[in-house]
């Protein structure tokens, strides 16, 4: 799962980079992957990281959105 979510992640800044608005929400799930995963692990500080990051895309996908 821990390669998976790290793929998402690449993928989505490599999609946002071509400018593409669902590289915001492959980010998002990857953010939900590696929250969970490090949750799992008991890296509490991480999991606080994860949802910032996951507030951060589902800002910048709405905000793409409506371009």
């Amino acid at each position: 799962m821990d390669w998976i979510a790290a793929a998402l992640v690449l993928i989505s800044i490599w999609m946002t980079g071509e400018k593409n608005r669902w590289g915001w929400l492959v980010g998002s799930l990857g953010a939900v992957m590696f929250m969970i995963i490090t949750y799992k692990k008991h890296i509490y500080g991480m999991v606080g990281l994860d949802i910032c990051l996951l507030i951060l895309n589902t800002i910048n996908f709405i905000k793409w959105s409506k371009k």
